[in-house]
């Protein structure tokens, strides 16, 4: 089995806009870090991170085409988007049964003391009207290494 992940490029918009259509996400826009999954050469999966005010990110929209599930590509995503952004603090918005994937990769509830984006705060708020599932905001703070 072959996972290979690489970073979208603007030619890749209509097809990733095309999948997050289909299962009733917000399109993506260029200056996002988008990337997609492919198994064995084939596009299977896709997620991004969406730039925010003073040096933040939304990480969101990891969809895996319904072929290629249980093959482990969402985390393979996840990673790739995680090492991308290591440097940056990071908000997530996932449905709730999804709630220990994204906390196995270092996102965690809110501290009640901390101050979210109006655009996040909005955008949860409009998920948890939009969509059957309820949906959680979750944090990871930037991952800096001891040499910076």
């Amino acid at each position: 089995m072959s996972i290979s992940v690489r970073q979208a490029d603007t030619t890749d918009l209509d097809w990733v806009n095309q999948c997050y259509a289909a299962i009733d996400f917000t399109p993506s826009h260029s200056g996002e870090l988008i990337v997609i999954a492919s198994h064995n050469g084939q596009a299977a999966g896709l997620g991004r991170v969406v730039p925010l005010e003073n040096g933040q990110g939304e990480l969101g929209g990891i969809y895996v085409l319904d072929d290629f599930r249980g093959l482990g590509i969402a985390s393979v995503v996840v990673d790739s988007l995680l090492q991308q952004a290591a440097n940056t603090p990071l908000y997530c918005l996932p449905f709730a049964k999804l709630a220990e994937f994204y906390m196995g990769k270092g996102f965690a509830p809110l501290p009640a003391d901390h101050n979210v984006p109006a655009v996040i705060e909005n955008k949860h708020a409009w998920c948890n009207q939009h969509y059957a599932e309820p949906v959680l905001l979750l944090y990871r703070p930037a991952q800096r290494h001891a040499s910076q």
